[in-house]
């Protein structure tokens, strides 16, 4: 909870306020920055998923219209349907009824913008964000403890035996010297 403090605060003053004064850890600041990060993430997500959703019932509404009028008989709505599915937003389109006949005509050739449908995985993948428990492995900290990790397990691989068997007699002594 007290890294969400850290998302809210925007400069000294606001943090303060926020956080009533009480002093926010270095892990607090990294688990409020990763969590600003994932909750970007996640509203991106989010939008991709509105975007397609509506793409695809315009869509099945501009194939359901064709399929009952000719473009002679459509209106306005209509042809701003239409349009809109070829790619073209309202703001963009023409005012009037005949500008829009003739820039379906101009374009139905054309074929529509093609995007990818929302599918149950993408489902899932947006659940799974959204469900995500951040720690601190999760954090730039996180992320450099790991390599670093992983580039000490390659420099000790290249050790020699003996070099090997020195070093892990150095950190059990480090170890006992650490514990008293």
């Amino acid at each position: 909870m007290r890294e969400k403090l850290r998302t809210r605060g925007r400069g000294p003053g606001k943090a303060f306020v926020d956080t009533g004064g009480v002093h926010l850890t270095h892990d607090d600041m990294f688990f409020g920055d990763e969590l600003n990060l994932h909750e970007n993430e996640v509203k991106s997500m989010e939008a991709i998923k509105q975007f397609r959703q509506e793409s695809a019932k315009r869509e099945a509404e501009a194939k359901a219209l064709l399929e009952s009028k000719t473009i002679q008989e459509m209106k306005s709505n209509d042809l701003k349907l239409l349009l809109h599915w070829y790619g073209i937003p309202p703001k963009d389109q023409p005012s009037k009824v005949k500008d829009k006949r003739k820039e379906w005509l101009d374009r139905v050739d054309e074929g529509p913008v093609r995007f990818a449908e929302w599918t149950d995985t993408d489902e899932a993948q947006l659940t799974e964000l959204r469900n995500k428990e951040l720690d601190i492995s999760d954090t730039a900290v996180g992320r450099a403890r790991k390599e670093t990790e992983s580039d000490m397990l390659s420099v000790f691989a290249n050790y020699t035996q003996e070099e090997q068997e020195a070093l892990l007699q150095k950190l059990q002594e480090e170890k006992k010297g650490s514990s008293t």
